[in-house]
């Protein structure tokens, strides 16, 4: 089912979300190291309190309240909301085959102790009424906005985080403008993204060329679309390529002085850090 396009309808995301909702039997070991992955970095917090944004039926959010950490999961649609409170009743380590094997691997508690998560509806765009979080994970439920809904909800992450937090932002393999447009939302609301200068740099030059590219693992590929029919075929879509490549040298340049800079930034203390993850799955 494709991502509603409307995303003020929580009716919309309701239907969505009932036919995206995980079957537990079936979730396998990779699906929970993913669930897991950010959870290190709740336990190097004072408060181990995380704010699953746009949670959906995640299963992040009952895992980690398993984990002793301080949950608070929100979402526009009640059918997930009321889905994620009935996954409280159930024993993760009971009905996840695969979780007590994930956890020896990741060096997490063998003795899994719950903490009774905050399970609410919520609407991101409007200040979250609870007291602050250490982190913030966003997962799939921040691209789909529109540039001033972008700008809202970065501000309710900024002003929902205590200093010194950090804001995961893991959205889809979005390209050129689409990608200055999150990130400049997050940097308007005063985060820190580290190596977002010369990244956006590299951007600029890429789109400038006019050449259709993707980025995949950093590199801009040529997608298979078509679009050289007619249009000189292979020489024309290797000459396309030899100026794609033409950036690189200058780009880990100005990766490698951002690099410096941030390390810098870091070190004088930055108040609020974002990372920013551009998925293909």
């Amino acid at each position: 089912m494709k991502t509603p396009q409307e995303w003020s309808d929580a009716g919309v995301w309701d239907a969505y979300h009932r036919k995206d909702k995980p079957k537990l039997h079936q979730v396998e070991k990779y699906h929970l190291e993913d669930a897991l992955r950010f959870v290190r970095n709740v336990y190097e917090t004072p408060g181990r309190r995380i704010w699953f944004a746009g949670c959906g039926v995640e299963l992040a959010p009952w895992l980690y309240a398993n984990l002793d950490c301080d949950v608070v999961a929100t979402d526009i649609s009640p059918w997930a909301i009321h889905w994620q409170n009935q996954l409280l009743e159930e024993n993760p380590m009971e009905v996840l085959e695969k979780l007590p094997n994930v956890l020896k691997e990741m060096e997490l508690p063998k003795g899994i102790s719950f903490r009774h998560p905050a399970i609410f509806v919520h609407d991101m765009r409007t200040k979250l009424p609870m007291e602050a979080v250490d982190v913030i994970v966003n997962r799939r439920a921040f691209h789909g906005f529109s540039a001033e809904e972008k700008e809202q909800v970065a501000a309710v992450f900024f002003e929902a985080m205590h200093p010194g937090g950090l804001l995961v932002c893991d959205t889809l393999n979005m390209q050129g403008e689409d990608r200055d447009e999150i990130e400049n939302a997050l940097l308007k609301a005063g985060f820190f993204i580290p190596g977002v200068e010369s990244e956006q740099w590299y951007r600029r030059q890429l789109s400038a060329t006019g050449i259709t590219y993707a980025m995949v693992l950093g590199n801009p590929i040529i997608p298979q679309w078509g679009q050289y029919e007619g249009k000189g075929g292979k020489e024309q879509e290797a000459k396309d390529k030899e100026t794609l490549r033409g950036f690189r040298e200058e780009y880990f340049a100005r990766r490698k002085a951002n690099a410096e800079r941030d390390k810098a930034a870091f070190k004088e203390g930055i108040d609020k850090l974002c990372y920013v993850i551009y998925s293909t799955g």
